[in-house]
């Protein structure tokens, strides 16, 4: 009775090793497969997100149809910041606050920066109907932020590198964009 008694029981902790051995792959593997359509999603966006930025860089649009910019600006910074926030929390990936938190709002209602020995009020972008030189770095220095994030997450081959270890990721977040709008007004007007 006591041999058949250990063999059952090694029968079950043998099956048992193998279900849960199994449901920790298919998890891992499953997170893998997120972080990579997280990665792939990031690239998509920053390319539109940089893409339109330059554009309107490039443009300089007047009176309304700078408003109409500045809006489709603000929404794909605003899909950015989302898919930070989401997909960050999803793949449970340590993102620390990052300037497409405030970056929307700065652009379409302006803002205020009140700390060392500087007190600057500076209007939403399109108040003049015009972009002035500020802006315009304002502008230039964003999109340098997220084109060091898109560099940083492609390989070689110019790829998504979905083999970039999350915390290489994380680290690469925390070096170019894990700051609050003053700092980058402040790189923007120290061009």
């Amino acid at each position: 009775m006591s041999k058949k008694f250990y063999q059952i029981t090694v029968f079950i902790l043998v099956v048992t090793l193998i279900i849960v051995g199994n449901l920790y792959r298919k998890e891992r593997v499953n997170h893998q497969e997120n972080y990579e359509s997280f990665l792939t999603e990031l690239n998509l966006n920053l390319y539109h997100a940089i893409d339109y930025s330059e554009k309107i860089q490039e443009k300089q649009p007047r009176g309304e149809s700078l408003d109409d910019y500045l809006r489709e600006l603000e929404d794909k910074m605003m899909r950015l910041y989302y898919l930070f926030e989401f997909g960050g929390s999803y793949l449970n990936l340590n993102i620390p606050e990052h300037f497409f938190y405030q970056s929307p709002n700065m652009i379409i209602e302006g803002f205020h920066i009140s700390e060392e020995g500087y007190d600057v009020k500076f209007p939403p972008f399109d108040q003049d109907g015009k972009l002035n030189r500020e802006e315009l770095l304002i502008l230039e220095t964003m999109t340098d932020y997220m084109k060091k994030i898109k560099k940083g997450i492609k390989n070689s081959s110019n790829k998504v590198n979905t083999d970039l270890p999350e915390d290489e990721f994380e680290q690469l977040i925390q070096k170019h964009i894990s700051h609050h709008f003053p700092e980058t007004y402040f790189d923007a007007i120290n061009k």
